[in-house]
This record gives C-alpha cells, structure tokens and sequence, in this order.
C-alpha cells in the first residue's frame, strides 16, 4: 500500500488552483490592455478607453504595460521548459515595461506635458486629459523589477517590490472607488 502525504497533496492542489486562478487573471487583464489599445484608441471608440465618461481613460502606455505585463506572466505560468530564448524574452519584456514607465516620469518631470502619451501624440488633443499616472508609473517600475527577477521568486528584492507595488496599486484603487481625486 503506497503511502500518500495528505497535507503535501494538498498543498499541490492549491498551488495548481493558484496557478490557474493567476493565469486567468493575467489573461483577463491582457484582453482588457489589447481592447483598450485596438477598440478604444485605433479604433475611436471613447467607451472602450474609459469605465464611465465622467473618468479618465486609460492611456495607450498604460495599456500597452499592462498587455505586457500580463504576458510575461503567462509565459511565466505556462508550463514549458525554461530556455535562455524565454529568459531573454521575460527580460526584454521587463525591460519595455521599464522604460515606458521611466520615460513616462521623465516626461511628467521634466516638460509641461502629462506624460508620454502627450510628447508621442502632441498634434492630437485625444491626451489632454489622460495620461499614465505617476502611481502607475512606479506600480509598472516595480512589476518590471519583479519580473525581471522572477526565476528568484524566494528573494527579499522581489519580494519587496511586489508588495510595494500590490500596496500601490490597492491605495489607487481605494482612492478610485472613492473618487478621491488626488490619487
């Protein structure tokens, strides 16, 4: 009779739960970055861009971070075996993330314009209002990070940026439920 580890079985079956729970979410928050990016600014639908017309609307930036973000995190959850093309990819990836959150503060910092978007899409009055914000910015600096060290998941660093980053991201959320327009 074969013996079985109930609490280790167990604790697979939650970890595979997870996994696919994390996997969904990523696909959902891809599918929400690519509809914002092709329907609602290609395409010019104003109710593709924003949840409600009286908010602001998620900048191409910030979708396109988004859709990328979520991609690394689908590779990282597809069960393949790990090569240095895919390695290189996640850090690519990660890379493009940071830089687009980087010269998006440059941009916020160091010129009158909000943002990235509005230095990219200067002749276009679509950006005067919306942009990526500085929270968000540093929110995608962070992931970034996280993914970029991703194959050290147990280290300080990577855990540090992604609580900060999940603590963030919830302080905007909280402050977006509220309309609190400071945030």
């Amino acid at each position: 009779m074969q013996h079985v580890d109930a609490p280790a079985e167990a604790a697979l079956h939650t970890r595979r739960i997870l996994s696919r729970a994390a996997w969904l979410m990523s696909a959902v928050v891809a599918a929400i970055g690519f509809i914002v990016l092709t329907g609602g600014w290609l395409g010019g639908v104003d109710a593709l861009r924003r949840v409600h017309a009286a908010y602001a609307a998620m900048a191409p930036s910030t979708a396109l971070c988004f859709c990328l973000s979520s991609a690394l995190v689908l590779v990282d959850l597809t069960p393949l075996h790990p090569d240095v093309t895919a390695r290189v990819a996640a850090l690519a990836g990660s890379a493009a993330v940071a830089a687009i959150a980087l010269a998006n503060l440059a941009v916020a910092a160091l010129s009158p314009l909000t943002g990235l978007d509005a230095l990219l899409f200067s002749a276009s009055a679509l950006f005067a209002g919306d942009y990526m914000a500085t929270a968000t910015s540093i929110s995608f600096l962070l992931a970034a990070f996280a993914q970029g060290y991703a194959a050290k998941r147990a280290g300080p660093l990577f855990t540090a940026a992604a609580t900060l980053g999940l603590v963030i991201s919830l302080v905007a959320l909280i402050g977006y439920l509220f309309d609190a327009r400071a945030l």
